[in-house]
């Protein structure tokens, strides 16, 4: 979406000057794609609705609370995301891609993984209420076709790295703000609405409600940042950059969520490993070298 913005501003003399948008958007071109390749995809329908579904992931609403002989509850979050996905998956229906290698049985795991779940919630308290079950399934079946829609979008490597890289932007956009939010309410500032709720000055959320799930994203876009920031094609670069080398760390902190370090320091760990694989053939390679 920013590359096509970019790309509308920067005519020259009625052409679309495409050493600047690959200049801007890649640094250098990736896999061979022309700037005119990129204008002709980034413009369709199918990548507007997953560039607004991926800027949309960091925020969710409460949704409308039923009332119970036990008190009032929650039954299921808002997320626009959802409803952007449902539009693609309208839309893209009747020509949806099935490609075959990107299914394993890692992911008929994930039912069982969640039917052993409720066994032993099951076993542990009794009983299992209906609203857990219905939360859980309905979170199941988000993933599996959020999953089916980006396998019918991703043709190349620069479809995901454009994904990602407004994935990056959006996640460092809304820990900005929460951020800014937070400190002013620690200053004995006016608690601004939604955001950081329901612990405004003591746990980092954004408009993500949870602040668990909210810092897993953190950790996930920090470590999307570190594995690619000094490649040849980092996602992120300039003044996004650098905010997000501070904004995210801080916000990850501020989100006291222990799993989500936990996640962070998993994820830095496997990214050095399968860094240091690539280096090490390298190496060898050129003191074995006739």
């Amino acid at each position: 979406m920013t590359v096509c913005a970019y790309a509308n501003a920067s005519y020259r003399h009625g052409t679309p000057d495409a050493n600047a948008i690959m200049t801007w958007f890649y640094k250098s071109p990736v896999n061979g794609v022309s700037a005119e390749t990129v204008l002709a995809w980034c413009r369709s329908a199918p990548a507007l609705l997953l560039a607004a579904y991926v800027s949309l992931l960091p925020i969710q609403f409460l949704g409308a609370p039923s009332t119970s002989g036990s008190g009032s509850r929650t039954l299921l979050n808002i997320a626009p995301a959802d409803f952007v996905l449902l539009a693609y998956l309208v839309l893209r229906l009747p020509k949806l891609r099935h490609v075959q290698r990107a299914w394993s049985s890692w992911h008929l795991a994930l039912p069982a993984v969640l039917g052993v779940g409720a066994l032993v919630t099951l076993s542990k308290t009794g009983a299992i209420s209906q609203f857990a079950l219905l939360r859980k399934g309905v979170g199941l079946i988000v993933l599996l076709v959020s999953y089916a829609c980006l396998v019918d979008f991703f043709r190349n490597w620069s479809r995901i790295r454009w994904l990602l890289r407004i994935f990056l932007a959006a996640v460092v956009l809304n820990v900005g703000v929460a951020v800014i939010a937070m400190v002013v309410v620690d200053l004995g500032g006016p608690v601004a609405p939604l955001i950081n709720a329901p612990w405004p000055g003591l746990r980092l959320s954004g408009l993500y409600l949870d602040p668990n799930a909210f810092g897993g994203m953190i950790a996930l876009a920090l470590v999307l940042h570190q594995m690619t920031y000094r490649s040849r094609h980092p996602l992120l670069t300039g003044p996004w950059a650098w905010a997000a080398h501070v904004v995210l760390p801080v916000g990850l902190v501020l989100s006291f969520s222990r799993s989500s370090w936990i996640g962070l320091t998993l994820g830095l760990s496997v990214a050095a490993c399968c860094n240091r694989a690539p280096a090490a053939e390298r190496s060898f390679a050129s003191r074995h070298r006739c």
